[in-house]
């Protein structure tokens, strides 16, 4: 069994992965999913108009696709006559890496699977961790996150991190605010060669996204043992207040200090292009201190708000958690009512 055969079967595993999850999406962001999965099941390029009617079509038979199979089990993995199980990645990477690919599973958000199949860029083997680079995708899911971390690993998928900027790109054409986005398209000079800026910036920018990776790990060795226990917790709200604390927390151990130490200026305009409206509103003295930065200030707001980030966020984990062992219910019932309590 050769690797497309492989890829069909991750391919499957994908699609139920995905049909067990479509649901959790608002019909908004579906739609923006969907149609970003749409270009890559058809390799049209990010700059390309799509077919409003054909995207419709494909959107259709694609749900009558996972609605097939919604009683299958996820399937074994065959590749030169051995079978691996679907989550068996480090053993079915030790023959497929050395051939140029790459798998990856592992758990997302709600504990929802997360499969992917690649060919393999560059695998380096540091002391603490590998960072494994993927470059063109032979098998994915609708949400395709750009960087993935797991012990002592860290994944960076390229094409994801090319659709993430792409994606922040298009949302700033709407209005064309003057944001951190701004600065990140004046660096690159999108507004000149699009699709030669998009390269430069998605290169670049993975190195962000590296140095966040590197932030949860160090997080995951001062959290509770029960943290990733608590990131299945039913309660939704809680589970995603607590993966926020700790990219923030691993923000502030790796990612900031790493940006300011490198004087890397299109990598902190990123950064902060980047974080999503709920980030923000629960670090505000955060983004203040980098509007006063990018005003001309120093950065030693920004470094002294991580310095406090650093206790704040240990901490409000660790509350997290300790309601949690108690067997406590969630004292707020709204990730709003989280942030409110808990804001840096």
């Amino acid at each position: 069994m050769g690797i497309k055969t492989l890829a069909n079967a991750v391919q499957f595993n994908c699609d139920l992965s995905d049909r067990e999850s479509a649901t959790d999406y608002s019909i908004c962001i579906y739609l923006i999913r969907m149609r970003e999965y749409y270009r890559w099941s058809n390799g049209i390029a990010m700059n390309e108009s799509l077919d409003q009617s054909a995207l419709m079509d494909w959107v259709s038979d694609t749900e009558a696709r996972w609605e097939a199979i919604r009683d299958d089990d996820f399937q074994a993995l065959e590749y030169q006559g051995v079978r691996y199980q679907p989550f068996e990645s480090k053993a079915l990477n030790r023959v497929l890496q050395p051939q140029g690919y790459t798998y990856a599973a592992g758990y997302g958000r709600f504990g929802k699977p997360v499969f992917m199949l690649a060919e393999l860029e560059s695998l380096e083997q540091g002391e603490q961790y590998s960072l494994t680079i993927a470059g063109r995708e032979l098998a994915r899911e609708l949400s395709a996150p750009p960087a993935v971390m797991q012990p002592g690993e860290i994944l960076i998928r390229t094409e994801s991190v090319t659709r993430l900027i792409w994606d922040m790109l298009e949302e700033w054409q709407w209005n064309k605010p003057d944001n951190a986005m701004a600065q990140v398209v004046k660096y690159y000079d999108f507004e000149g060669d699009a699709m030669q800026a998009l390269e430069r910036a998605s290169t670049d920018q993975a190195e962000v996204l590296i140095l966040h990776e590197i932030g949860e790990m160090i997080a995951e060795e001062l959290l509770a043992p029960c943290w990733n226990e608590m990131l299945s917790d039913e309660d939704r709200h809680r589970q995603l207040f607590a993966r926020a604390v700790r990219d923030s927390l691993a923000d502030c151990l790796s990612t900031l200090p790493g940006l300011l130490a490198e004087d890397n200026t299109p990598g902190i305009h990123f950064y902060f292009a980047s974080l999503t409206p709920m980030r923000k509103s629960m670090f505000p003295s955060l983004a203040k201190a980098y509007r006063q930065w990018h005003s001309g200030g120093s950065a030693e707001g920004i470094k002294s708000a991580i310095n406090r980030g650093q206790a704040h966020w240990l901490e409000t984990a660790n509350h997290l958690t300790d309601d949690f062992i108690a067997g406590r219910a969630a004292s707020n019932n709204t990730v709003q009512a989280y942030i409110e309590q808990n804001a840096l």
